[in-house]
């Protein structure tokens, strides 16, 4: 399926509209009534809002810096949140563990320029519990191989952060559409591509019918704490997760 920016289809009927600064903290709430409580691995651990609380506003933070965010709103329901796409671009030149990603864009001076950020969320020893460094541990292993398994000409990314949708709205194709809408802005940015780490089951099927590559994977039963035992048991089915790319080449 080639990639396309779509304004209708299953977002026809809804207000979408791009996430600033003044909706973190509604963002926020969203994330603490939906994401923390169905997203597998967030699940697993039995993961609590406060000990989420810093990590997923450090999250919405990160989000909001290249107007790539967006939200989805239900008209009819005095425009209550029932979506939301969070992403960021990030830079094979950013650092990991204090090390380059690889050599830095040599087009810079070529490209719209965009605000900076730490463009890394999942850095875990920022944080003060065990399930938020275990949940950014192992996100951080799989989104630190992207640069060493690309081409060094690629070197700038669109990347998911969250996709979700409110349980009373699922099954309507919104995340696919939050997926496909207005690539054309990152394309503009400059960003050749979209990866994500995926770490739900039903995600990773949504990205292999969009045409990604799985370019890596761990399996959950791989990921263990220091007494040897499996961190991540999720109910939903999903045994691992994967780093997911696509080029943006049929725009």
């Amino acid at each position: 399926m080639p990639f396309q920016s779509t304004a209708n289809g299953p977002l026809a009927n809804f207000r979408v509209e791009v996430a600033k600064s003044e909706n973190a903290r509604e963002v926020l709430e969203f994330l603490f009534a939906d994401f923390l409580h169905n997203e597998p691995l967030n699940s697993a651990v039995g993961l609590t809002r406060t000990e989420c609380a810093n990590f997923f506003a450090e999250l919405v933070q990160i989000s909001l810096t290249d107007g790539l965010s967006y939200l989805v709103r239900d008209p009819t329901e005095d425009g209550r949140l029932v979506a939301i796409r969070l992403a960021n671009i990030m830079d094979r030149k950013e650092l990991t563990n204090g090390t380059p990603n690889g050599p830095g864009p040599e087009k810079d001076g070529q490209r719209p320029k965009r605000k900076q950020s730490n463009g890394q969320p999942f850095q875990g020893h920022r944080f003060e519990n065990d399930k938020i460094r275990n949940i950014c541990g192992i996100l951080h292993s799989v989104e630190t191989k992207i640069w060493s398994l690309l081409p060094s000409h690629i070197d700038r990314l669109l990347c998911w952060l969250v996709i979700s949708v409110d349980a009373n709205y699922r099954r309507q194709g919104i995340a696919q559409a939050l997926l496909l809408h207005r690539l054309d802005e990152a394309v503009g940015l400059g960003c050749q591509g979209a990866f994500t780490e995926a770490s739900a089951i039903n995600s990773q099927k949504l990205f292999s019918k969009l045409g990604y590559t799985r370019l890596f994977e761990l399996l959950l039963a791989d990921f263990r704490d220091g007494l040897g035992k499996q961190v991540f048991r999720c109910k939903d089915g999903t045994d691992r997760v994967t780093l997911e790319f696509r080029l943006f080449d049929a725009l």
